[in-house]
């Protein structure tokens, strides 16, 4: 099944604002922490801040404009640029410098899933094959045509296809505009 999405909600929190792309299963919440994998997006508007812990919860946090630097105390140090991605315990204790807009990967219960940043420019093609229960592309900027099977989608900027259900297969996209997107297989 391939779905579209094109609104959102979204959130203040103290150094930005949080949107909320997809959760599963749909019933879920972040609030109550009962989920297998959230997509999300933030702005960081403020030079320094601390993550909310989130014990349980393996994340793979991606940099989509901007600089991030990121400190998980006792375990490692993250410089992370244009689709840079580090990967962390949600429990550890994290500390960021730096102003950006990320995207967030949130798993748990066992859930495994990739994320991948890129620039299509105008015209220019991709064929690639994914490997998951879910396949997401978000279109942070840009426009991009989507061809999955025997349809055609088409995707604006903050636009995110949803194809769940297929183990395997393969899509081609086409810049209409210089784009940045993310794609994600998750299992």
């Amino acid at each position: 099944m391939v779905q579209i999405f094109k609104s959102f909600q979204t959130i203040d929190w103290g150094g930005g604002k949080s949107t909320e792309l997809f959760i599963f299963p749909e019933t879920g919440s972040y609030q109550s922490r009962d989920f297998s994998f959230r997509l999300s997006t933030a702005t960081v508007e403020i030079e320094e801040s601390v993550f909310t812990p989130l014990a349980g919860v393996q994340r793979k946090l991606m940099v989509l404009d901007g600089e991030m630097h990121l400190s998980h105390e006792e375990q490692h140090e993250a410089q992370l640029g244009k689709f840079d991605v580090d990967e962390f315990n949600g429990g550890w204790t994290t500390k960021s410098k730096g102003c950006c807009t990320d995207f967030n990967l949130m798993l748990k219960n066992g859930a495994k899933g990739s994320l991948k940043g890129l620039t299509l420019k105008d015209q220019e093609k991709l064929d690639g094959e994914f490997f998951g229960n879910h396949f997401f592309v978000w279109v942070f900027s840009g426009e991009v045509q989507i061809h999955f099977g025997e349809e055609e989608y088409s995707l604006k900027e903050k636009e995110l296809l949803y194809i769940s259900d297929a183990l395997s297969g393969r899509v081609s996209m086409e810049g209409k505009a210089t784009s940045d997107l993310v794609v994600l297989d998750i299992l």
